[in-house]
């Protein structure tokens, strides 16, 4: 499978998830046939997709190779032969935490808790009707999607955010909204972690976007739009917005 035509960005994307999936199928068959593991990882890429979602959500090399396990399986036909090998039953076809505790190294019952990165952010779902780690689990579509460099956004988003395009040209901004801008892009560059929240005062609504919009661009972040109007008033369900949101900040 190729990706002729495509930017550098896409092709060296590819290439690793590529890689990396072969490295999985060489963990699944090494169990299979009872060999040494020694699969060795290859260094990965830091502006890869890849790389952003482990170093954005802090994965740990095993729940990265759980996340490349449900990956495998969507775009693998030989992963559902070898997952049902290694299962030891046909008809369990499938990847599982428990098969994932099996063959890799570094494995951590951690992956159990609902505070790892796997299932905080939902980056895996779960199959209903069975333990936790004998259910059949999958990737999250539209984290799959961006492994796959392709552009998806949660349909519970929706409705209530809003992604303006990006204008071919614009102006530029007067020395004192330029200053705003360079004050907040020197404030969130510094941030180690979780950028501070700041408020644009004003009432010109258009000029608060412009300065946004500048910052963005700026710092290569995707602006979102969330009008106050649509924003729920019962606590779970903004708790609900909140953590849907944050996911797609990454």
């Amino acid at each position: 499978m190729t990706n002729t035509g495509l930017p550098n960005w896409y092709q060296t994307n590819w290439q690793i998830i590529q890689q990396e999936i072969f490295r999985i199928r060489q963990w699944l068959e090494t169990y299979i046939e009872d060999k040494p593991q020694d699969v060795i990882p290859d260094a990965i890429p830091p502006t890869t997709a890849l790389a952003q979602i482990c170093s954005k959500f802090h994965l740990s090399a095993f729940a990265r190779d759980i996340l490349l396990l449900c990956v495998g399986m969507e775009i693998d036909p030989t992963f559902a032969t070898l997952c049902a090998k290694a299962n030891g039953n046909s008809d369990r076809n499938y990847p599982t935490l428990s098969l994932a505790l099996a063959i890799f190294p570094r494995a951590s019952f951690s992956v159990l808790s609902p505070q790892n990165p796997l299932q905080r952010w939902q980056l895996i779902e779960f199959a209903p009707g069975f333990s936790l780690t004998q259910t059949a689990i999958r990737i999250d579509k539209r984290i799959l999607c961006y492994l796959l460099g392709e552009p998806a956004v949660d349909e519970q988003l929706l409705g209530i955010v809003t992604f303006p395009e990006p204008e071919p040209e614009t102006l530029p901004l007067p020395p004192s909204h330029a200053g705003i801008c360079d004050r907040i892009i020197a404030t969130w560059s510094q941030a180690s972690r979780k950028l501070p929240l700041l408020q644009l005062c004003g009432s010109e609504s258009t000029t608060k976007y412009q300065i946004v919009s500048n910052i963005c661009d700026t710092l290569g972040f995707n602006l979102g739009i969330i009008s106050a109007a649509v924003l729920p008033s019962l606590p779970h369900e903004l708790h609900q917005l909140k953590r849907l949101w944050e996911e797609k900040r990454y």
